[in-house]
C-alpha cells in the first residue's frame, strides 16, 4: 500500500512539475511575443554586446526573457535600463522585466523609455541607487563601463533673439506641457516677483539668486536685468544645470547643488533670493534651507518664496481646506514619496508661515493663492543684527476666493497691472463700464447664470459665456469662460469685495468672490 501510494505521489508530482513548466514556456512566449511587439529590444544590438549569447547559438530575446533581463544586460538603444530603473525602481525587483514593466505599467504612468542623453539616465539610475532604492542591481552596476557627460550644441534663440528654449522633455518634467505654456507661466512669476519689490529696489549691481532654478522657466525672463547684475541659477537636477550652463550662460551663472543644506556662498553676499515651489516639496530640512538662506542674504536683502496654500490643497487632494485641521500648519502629503515619483507635497497656512518663517526672517507680508492665482507669496527680508523677531505679517488679498465644491471649481481673472507694487494692486479696480472675466468647470453639469453682488447688494450684469479647454482633472468637464459686465458708477468708491454667483442648469451653486476698489 505504502509504496503505491508513493508511486501515486510521485507521479502526481511529476506531474505538477511538467505543468508548471508548461506554464514558464507558455509565459515566456507570452512574454517574448508581447517584447518583440513594442520594437523595444535590439536582438543584432543584443548580439552585438554580448558575443557569449551569439556563441550559445541562443535566440536573443529568448535568452534576454529568460535569463538576461535578471543578469542586468541592456535589451539595446530604443530602452535605456538604467534610466527606467531609475525613474520606476520597482521594475528592478527580483523576477521583473524592466520593458515588461514598461509595457505593462510605466507607459500608462507618463514614463518614457529612454532618456535625453546619457548622462540624465546615469543621474536618474545614481540618484536611485543612493537613496537605497534599488538594492538588487549589482550586476547592472558592474556592467557599467563608463558615463559620457555629452557637451550638446546649445539650442536655437527664439526668433526675437531670446534665450533658447528648453527641450519639450524637461519642460514636461516640471508640469509645463507646451513650450508655450513654459514661457508664458515663467513670464508671469517674473513679474510678480518684481511687483513684489519695493519700489526702490534697483538690480544694477546686485546678486541674485534663483534657488531650485530648474530648467531655468523663471531665470531666463531676468536677461535684461542680469546685463548689470549678477545672477546666479542652482538646482539639485544635474540634467537641467548642464543644459542651463549650455543655453543661458552667459548672461546666467549656473551651478549643481546638494539635498545638504549648504550653499557655496560667501556670508550676506546677495541682494535677492526666490524660491519658486521649492517649499512646496521640500520639509524635512526645510528649516535648515531656510536658515542657510538666511546666512548668504545680506542684511535686509529680500527672500520671495512661493509656496503651496489654500488653492493647491483643495484642487490636489480634493479635500476642504478650512476642514483638514483644527489649527492649520504644515500638511504634508505622501511624506515618502520618492523624487521619482514626484516627491512629498507640502501645504502651508498663512499663520504657520508666519509664526515659522518669521521667527527666521522679517516678513513684509503674506499674499494667498497670489502667484498666477494659484501658489501663495511670502516677501520676508534678512533682519539687520541684533535685531528682535518682528512677528506680525501682513496678509493681503488679490486673488479669487471660492468656497470648496466637490462639483464646481473656477476662477475671476484679476488684473494684472504691470509696474505697479502688489501691495498697491486688487484683484479688480472698476470704474464706469467694467468687464469682470472668468472660467468655471461643473462636474457634469453646464452653467446656465452668473449672478454678481457686491458687499451682498446684488449689481445688474451681463453676461456672455463660450466653451474653453476641457478641465484636466475631471472627465468630460469643459471650462465655460465668461465675461460680465456692469457699470461700477453706481457702486460707492472705496475697497469692498466683488461676488460671483454662477448656478448651472441642473442646479449646481458655486460662489467665488476677489476683491474690488472703485475709483
Amino acid at each position: 500500500m505504502f509504496g503505491r501510494q508513493g508511486l501515486r505521489r510521485r507521479g502526481a508530482g511529476d506531474e505538477v512539475e511538467a505543468e508548471q513548466a508548461r506554464s514558464a514556456d507558455a509565459a515566456v512566449d507570452a512574454a517574448v511575443t508581447e517584447i518583440r511587439a513594442s520594437n523595444l529590444f535590439d536582438a543584432g544590438w543584443y548580439l552585438e554586446q554580448y558575443p557569449d549569447v551569439a556563441a550559445a547559438g541562443i535566440e536573443p530575446l529568448v535568452h534576454y526573457v529568460t535569463v538576461g533581463a535578471a543578469e542586468g544586460r541592456r535589451p539595446g538603444p530604443n530602452f535605456d535600463v538604467l534610466w527606467y530603473l531609475g525613474e520606476c525602481p520597482e521594475a528592478g525587483a527580483p523576477g521583473t522585466n524592466p520593458i515588461l514593466h514598461y509595457l505593462r505599467q510605466g507607459r500608462d504612468l507618463g514614463r518614457t523609455p529612454t532618456a535625453l542623453d546619457e548622462g540624465q539616465a546615469f543621474d536618474s539610475f545614481l540618484a536611485a541607487t543612493h537613496s537605497g532604492q534599488l538594492p538588487d542591481v549589482e550586476n547592472l552596476r558592474s556592467s557599467i563601463d563608463h558615463v559620457h557627460f555629452a557637451l550638446n550644441p546649445p539650442n536655437d534663440a527664439q526668433p526675437d533673439g531670446g534665450l533658447p528654449l528648453p527641450p519639450l522633455e524637461l519642460s514636461v518634467r516640471i508640469g509645463s506641457p507646451s513650450l508655450e505654456g513654459f514661457d508664458e507661466i515663467g513670464r508671469g512669476v517674473k513679474e510678480t516677483i518684481a511687483r513684489c519689490l519695493p519700489s526702490g529696489f534697483d538690480f544694477r549691481s546686485t546678486r541674485c539668486l534663483d534657488f531650485g532654478c530648474g530648467i531655468g522657466r523663471v531665470i531666463r525672463h531676468f536677461a535684461q536685468e542680469a546685463q548689470s547684475a549678477e545672477f546666479w541659477g542652482c538646482d539639485i537636477d544635474g540634467t537641467s544645470i548642464r543644459w542651463a550652463v549650455e543655453n543661458m550662460t552667459p548672461p546666467f551663472r549656473f551651478y549643481q547643488m546638494s539635498q545638504v543644506p549648504s550653499l557655496p556662498f560667501e556670508d550676506s553676499s546677495f541682494d535677492l533670493i526666490y524660491a519658486v515651489g521649492v517649499f512646496s516639496q521640500v520639509f524635512e530640512n526645510w528649516h535648515q534651507w531656510a536658515v542657510e538662506l538666511r546666512r548668504v542674504l545680506k542684511p535686509g536683502g529680500f527672500f520671495f518664496m512661493s509656496y503651496a496654500g489654500q488653492t493647491p490643497f483643495e484642487e490636489m487632494l480634493a479635500l476642504p481646506y478650512d476642514s483638514f485641521a483644527p489649527n492649520r500648519g504644515l500638511y504634508v502629503k505622501n511624506p515618502f514619496n520618492s523624487w521619482n515619483r514626484g516627491g512629498p507635497m507640502v501645504f502651508m497656512s498663512p499663520a504657520w508661515v508666519e509664526r515659522h518663517w518669521g521667527s527666521i526672517f522679517d516678513i513684509d507680508f503674506i499674499a494667498p493663492d497670489a502667484l498666477l492665482d494659484y501658489q501663495s507669496i511670502c516677501l520676508m527680508r534678512k533682519p539687520q543684527r541684533g535685531a528682535p523677531p518682528h512677528m506680525e505679517a501682513r496678509v493681503i488679498e488679490v486673488a479669487t476666493r471660492q468656497g470648496f465644491n466637490r462639483d464646481a471649481v473656477g476662477k475671476i481673472w484679476s488684473r494684472s497691472y504691470l509696474g505697479r507694487s502688489l501691495l498697491d494692486s486688487y484683484g479688480i479696480e472698476a470704474s464706469g463700464a467694467t468687464e469682470v472675466s472668468g472660467w468655471i468647470a461643473l462636474r457634469r453639469d453646464r452653467a446656465e447664470r452668473l449672478d454678481l453682488s457686491v458687499g451682498g447688494v446684488p449689481v445688474d450684469s451681463e453676461t456672455t459665456w463660450e466653451e474653453g479647454a476641457p478641465y484636466r482633472d475631471w472627465s468630460g468637464a469643459v471650462q465655460a469662460v465668461f465675461r460680465t459686465r456692469f457699470d461700477a458708477g453706481v457702486l460707492p468708491t472705496g475697497r469692498s469685495r466683488l461676488d460671483v454667483r454662477i448656478i448651472g442648469k441642473r442646479g449646481i451653486v458655486h460662489d467665488m468672490s476677489i476683491p474690488l476698489r472703485v475709483a
